[in-house]
């Protein structure tokens, strides 16, 4: 279950999900195994076009991991940068705007109320940016070059 939250949270950690948000997640996990153990009662995993497929897919999951885990180390987001972006955007990004009587009132939200948005929004872009230039050096370092990146799609 952690897998599914971090894919669909980013780096939240686990003990932070409701009670709710774990049921839902089971319940998925729970049917998507119902689903899969009757796509190998009818076989579909025996198909040609569904073991080249699956092969390609399984690829860029192993590679999308191997580069997760290089690239995590090297993206640690400290309590001090989450703190200075929170201070920094608190009057444009983190509030909303409330009807009271009438009129309109700003809230701002508490440093913990956003504490791990912030965080998983730094560590997002610093992981991109670590991605982008990674990729850039392993063609270097190969010394590969992608001479033409249009490709036709039938």
């Amino acid at each position: 279950m952690k897998l599914f939250y971090s894919l669909k949270h980013g780096m939240k950690p686990f003990e932070n999900f409701s009670l709710k948000e774990k049921k839902v997640t089971s319940e998925k996990i729970f049917k998507e195994r119902l689903f899969a153990s009757s796509a190998r009662d009818n076989h579909i995993d025996e198909d040609v076009k569904f073991k080249r497929n699956w092969f390609y897919l399984r690829r860029a999951t192993l590679a999308g991991a191997f580069k997760y885990s290089i690239l995590i180390k090297n993206s640690t987001v400290t309590e001090k940068d989450i703190r200075d972006e929170y201070l920094k955007n608190k009057s444009s990004k983190y509030y909303r705007v409330i009807k009271k009587e009438g009129k309109n009132k700003v809230v701002y939200f508490t440093f913990g109320q956003v504490k791990y948005l912030i965080r998983n929004q730094l560590c997002s872009e610093k992981l991109k940016s670590l991605k982008k230039t990674w990729d850039n050096d392993i063609l270097i370092e190969g010394n590969y070059k992608i001479i033409n990146k249009d490709f036709l799609v039938n």
